[in-house]
C-alpha cells in the first residue's frame, strides 16, 4: 500500500528523484506477480475474507490486467494493478504469524 499511497499523494513522481513519472516508465514485475499469485493459491485460507483482490468495479485483478492497455495507466488509480498485487496489512500480519509458527524444513 505504500507504493499506492506514494503514487496517489505525490502526483506521480519518482520517490527517489522526485521527477514526474510517465506511465510508459512503469515496468511490470511479472515474476513477482506470479510468485504472489502462487502464494495466494497455496494459502487460500489466509485470503478467504480478503476483498483486496477486487478492483473498484468488482472485477478481479486478473481480469483488470487482461483488459488493460498502456493507455489505461494514464489514470493513477489504474497503476495500482501494474506489476504488483495489493495485500492488506491484516493479511500480511496473518502470513507473518503463520510463517513464524511453521517448523523449519
Amino acid at each position: 500500500h505504500a507504493i499506492l499511497n506514494w503514487l496517489e499523494k505525490s502526483n506521480g513522481t519518482c520517490p527517489l528523484t522526485r521527477q514526474p513519472l510517465r506511465p510508459s516508465q512503469l515496468i511490470p514485475n511479472r515474476p513477482l506477480e506470479v510468485q504472489i499469485k502462487s502464494f495466494r493459491m497455496q494459502h487460500k485460507a489466509l485470503f478467504e475474507n480478503d476483498n483486496d483482490d477486487k478492483t473498484e468495479d468488482n472485477t478481479s485483478i486478473e481480469d483488470a490486467d487482461e483488459d488493460s492497455s498502456e493507455d489505461d495507466y494514464d489514470d493513477i488509480s489504474s497503476r495500482r494493478f501494474f506489476g504488483f498485487l495489493p495485500v492488506s496489512e491484516q493479511i500480511h500480519e496473518q502470513v507473518l504469524q503463520r510463517h513464524e509458527q511453521q517448523p523449519v524444513r
